[in-house]
């Protein structure tokens, strides 16, 4: 039996502004609006034969994250392969997180094969990073349709017999926002704006795809880079 296997590519742009300050206390007001977006911890994978995700576990590390989710042919008999990937944001104004997808278009021409329509996406869980992380990040708004665990909202297609979800790689586009929300970090009477242990918020960003029988070989990679940057909300951010 031919194997088939899928890889996705996670990278982030819109780090810290460059250039260095020295660290200096300042009050709220004086801090200027800086986003950042990293690594939330160490994803996780359930349902896969063969597959894995690497990425950098700590909360001062850049978001770049490699699924490969292993054999997707009859060969996996479990349902679904899923990965959790944690994701860290940080930011001193209303903010929101934007993802673009590349390629745009089909994976394959062969409709049999794999497609960004066969993997599910959806964003859950944000929670608080600590001490420094604002009580209103809570109010963080998850845009329609991403909000939701696809392993838990599958359905089967009657007539093709493969695994739909609320949302999907597809549902992304060339590009889309697909959270925003309040300021996320507190900075006041501390130093200046920084990568830190406690200063943001979490969101957990959800892929599944179910083992079948796809058109033999392999397909992708597929690249999602995020970005982050300002928006125009205040708290709660409706």
């Amino acid at each position: 039996m031919t194997r088939r296997r899928l890889l996705i590519f996670i990278s982030v742009i819109c780090l810290l502004a460059s250039g260095s300050l020295r660290p200096a206390l300042r009050s709220a007001g004086a801090v200027p609006n800086k986003f950042d977006i990293g690594s939330g911890g160490m994803p996780t994978m359930s349902g896969n034969l063969g597959g894995s995700v690497t990425a950098n576990a700590s909360l001062l590390a850049d978001l770049v994250v490699t699924i490969n989710f292993g054999e997707l042919s009859p060969l996996n008999q479990n349902s679904q392969v899923k990965v959790v990937v944690p994701v860290a944001v940080r930011s001193t104004a209303p903010y929101q997180v934007t993802v673009s997808v590349s390629p745009s278009g089909a994976l394959s021409s062969d409709p049999n094969a794999v497609q960004k329509t066969d993997i599910g996406f959806g964003i859950r869980n944000p929670r608080s990073l600590g001490a420094h992380s604002t009580s209103c990040g809570v109010n963080s708004t998850i845009v329609s349709p991403f909000n939701n665990d696809p392993a838990q909202s599958v359905s089967i297609n009657g007539s093709t017999a493969r695994a739909t979800y609320p949302s999907t790689v597809a549902t992304i586009g060339a590009s889309s926002t697909v959270l925003f929300g309040p300021t996320l970090s507190i900075f006041t009477n501390v130093p200046d704006f920084k990568r830190d242990l406690d200063n943001g918020w979490i969101f957990d960003m959800i892929f599944t795809i179910a083992p079948g029988y796809y058109s033999s070989g392999s397909v992708g990679p597929v690249v999602l880079t995020f970005s982050i940057g300002a928006a125009n909300c205040t708290c709660p951010c409706n």
